[in-house]
């Protein structure tokens, strides 16, 4: 151990970082390490923001294990000498905070050479204090001010380097949180969790016009340190606890980075700088620092709705309409009067307190739009009421519009309500007052406590392939408690009885299948490989098509790393036994994360043509301690009936459809007219956008 080092201990529950160095122009990031006894899931958090000047880009490498080095996940800043970070295989995740680094090639040579050193060698956080004060003292390192993050699974560690290369090197408390520097300490109480320090890092003070990149590492005991230890990342105006974490497994593509290799990039740290954006033109960060560019990332047809508000989060105003969250895509044709509707699911993000249900419609075929109405839910965050979300619009034959949607009722709680609704009769201009549709009593899978709703999602719209042209459509359902995943999430079958009889949305009957112990059970499946994620089994977000022969195919999303099917001889009622998908009897089972996987027939949602298309990622981590893993390019598989296979469905080999890096979780619907088949998809869950899909397009 080097001499220089001096232990300090920390006292204070919520203890601050005294960092000397100051916190005045080209200070670089902000950083918080939490004890495992002050965060509410029992993880050791680490969270940062890389703050830069100039021009910069971000390259994300999966280091493989080699000789002298542990296997490592590397977010390299080319050129920059203690900006990068890293967690490795052992849970060891390092980040640091200070003023940016001056000095000639040499310099910082050394200063860089710590930080590799950390992850290539460090098998806890403690052995990460003991390298970096050795390195330190041995190269005689004076970066003054430079302050080291350190942490694991177990414990995390705050290590200033002082004036002469000397190190205090501080332990957080098991109950502490440290804030670094300490002029951004926020008054906190009570426990911390991810997304809280995901919500601090979005927003000034701790995130500036300079943040690059924002960091939430959760690392969790209860797991072996390479599946337990992960990375939430958000890109500039990102919330990162709304995007998919990244673990040392998590395969990095091409577009993550400039080279092919990570020795590659070591080698050419500081000498291949400058003129990226015109030298490396495809490369996944300029999606984000361009938002000139980022529309133009996914190929699309038709613009359905472009958020007003900016996507840095920082930047929005509270008090104006919640517009950068658009999920749950529904459009749905309206064939008598010449009009598409759209509804959507739209907030600030994901189970914000603004959710509410959106509405337009499109006299052209798609071209146009009218702004959109709002049906229920919050308009704002400053004043919100019970959010609504993940409608449900049908039409009846006489023209009736309804949308039915799940209300926030007495828990506050992501997916836990009732079904509320309301109809239109003159095509939108004017709805009914909002009314609750009664649920037939309490069933299996509902929570015992009468008070508690039940947790529930209907991800597609419904479709008219029930008995005699009923509308059916899959639901989710989320466990005995408000939407607790551990108990395993399932799914079943809702057939709306009377629609066609233009009821009230009070008086509207729905029928329930393979509910119960009948639902679809993730435990059940025969798999190629066992693996159970931290969430639990799933099976969930089920899509339906019809075959030519009057059957039904359902393709769901599941945690087994595979998407899963089921067929239905009798229009819904019964369902076999889920299997995964494969390309053809006998073939290949395609892999997919926690992500949805639509799928469409070709001619119409309710064809039964025969020729299908559906939508998969192609790719799973199976050492991942998690099945929401990165939602990156999104693939087209076609596929054609096969009347007398096992699986009715054969599929073709995957051609691109989306080349985004991240955020491909398309929750979409489809229509056909006018021989024109359409896929309405929700972008990044930012756009809206429609894509003509033809038998001669990916």
């Amino acid at each position: 151990m080097g001499k220089a080092i001096n232990y300090i201990r920390a006292l204070a529950v919520v203890a601050v970082a005294a960092c000397s160095c100051g916190s005045n122009g080209g200070w670089d990031g902000v950083g918080v390490i939490a004890g495992a006894e002050a965060t509410t899931d029992g993880c050791v958090y680490l969270a940062h923001n890389t703050d830069l000047d100039g021009k910069q880009m971000l390259n994300i490498y999966n280091v493989p294990a080699g000789e002298d080095r542990c296997a490592s996940l590397w977010f390299e800043f080319p050129g920059e000498a203690a900006s990068d970070s890293y967690m490795n295989e052992y849970g060891v995740c390092l980040a640091t905070v200070g003023p940016h680094f001056r000095g000639n090639r040499a310099a910082k040579e050394k200063v860089y050479s710590v930080r590799t050193a950390v992850a290539r060698k460090a098998h806890s956080a403690a052995e990460a204090v003991e390298i970096i004060s050795r390195m330190t003292d041995s190269l005689g390192v004076k970066d003054t001010g430079r302050t080291y993050l350190v942490a694991d699974q177990h414990e995390g560690w705050i290590c200033e380097v002082k004036k002469g290369g000397r190190i205090d090197a501080r332990r957080v408390p098991d109950d502490g949180i440290v804030y670094v520097p300490d002029k951004y300490t926020p008054e906190w109480e009570g426990k911390i969790h991810r997304r809280d320090l995901s919500q601090m890092f979005s927003i000034p003070p701790f995130r500036s016009d300079k943040t690059v990149l924002t960091q939430v590492f959760a690392l969790d005991r209860r797991f072996y340190p390479r599946k337990g230890s992960i990375v939430w990342v958000g890109h500039p105006g990102q919330f990162a606890a709304n995007q998919t974490p990244w673990t040392v497994g998590t395969e990095a593509s091409g577009i993550y980075h400039r080279f092919g290799s990570a020795d590659e990039a070591l080698g050419k740290h500081f000498t291949d700088v400058g003129r990226w954006r015109e030298r490396y033109p495809d490369h996944f960060w300029w999606h984000y620092t361009d938002p000139s560019a980022d529309i133009d990332v996914v190929p699309h047809d038709f613009v359905v709705y472009v958020p007003k508000q900016p996507q840095d989060e920082s930047k929005r105003d509270f008090s104006a309409i919640g517009d950068t969250l658009n999920d749950h895509f529904h459009v749905l044709e309206d064939p008598a009067r010449g009009l598409l509707y759209a509804f959507w699911t739209q907030g600030s993000h994901e189970a914000c307190e603004d959710e509410h249900i959106a509405f337009s419609k499109s006299p052209d075929g798609g071209r146009t739009w009218t702004d959109p109405v709002l049906l229920a839910g919050s308009h704002d965050r400053v004043n919100p009421v019970p959010v609504a979300g993940w409608q449900q619009p049908m039409l009846s034959k006489s023209g009736r519009l309804y949308c039915l949607w799940n209300q926030e009722t007495t828990v506050k709680q992501h997916l836990c309500g009732l079904m509320y609704g309301r109809y239109s009769d003159d095509a939108g201009e004017t709805w009914s007052e909002p009314e609750m549709v009664p649920f037939p009593g309490r069933m299996d899978s509902d929570p015992e406590d009468p008070s508690i709703p039940p947790s529930w999602c209907n991800w597609q719209r419904p479709l008219r392939l029930g008995e005699d042209g009923k509308y059916l459509v899959g639901c989710s359902r989320h466990g005995k408690a408000p939407y607790d995943e551990s108990a395993g999430c399932k799914v079943e079958f809702w057939q709306y009885e009377n629609i066609d009889e233009d009821p009230e949305v009070r008086d509207i009957r729905i029928s329930f299948f393979s509910t119960g112990r009948q639902s679809f059970d993730a435990t059940k499946v025969d798999t190629d490989i066992e693996y159970v994620p931290r969430e639990g089994p799933a099976i969930e977000e089920a899509s339906i098509v019809g075959l030519p022969d009057g059957r039904l195919f359902a393709l769901m999303r599941s945690s087994l790393g595979h998407p899963v099917w089921s067929q239905s001889s009798d229009n819904g009622r019964t369902w076999s036994t889920p299997k995964l998908l494969l390309d053809r009897d006998g073939g290949t089972a395609f892999k997919h994360p926690r992500s949805p996987c639509p799928i469409y027939d070709l001619n119409g949602p309710e064809a039964r043509s025969g020729k299908y298309f559906a939508l998969i990622h192609n790719t799973f981590d199976f050492d991942g301690i998690t099945a929401y893993q990165i939602r990156g390019p999104l693939y087209k598989i076609e596929g054609t009936f096969v009347p007398d296979a096992e699986q009715p469905i054969w599929f073709s080999t995957p051609e691109l459809f989306s080349p985004r890096d991240m955020g491909n979780s398309f929750y979409t619907s489809y229509t056909f007219a006018d021989g024109k088949g359409i896929l309405w998809f929700n972008d990044y869950k930012f756009y809206l956008f429609g894509r003509v899909m033809t038998q001669d397009r990916p």
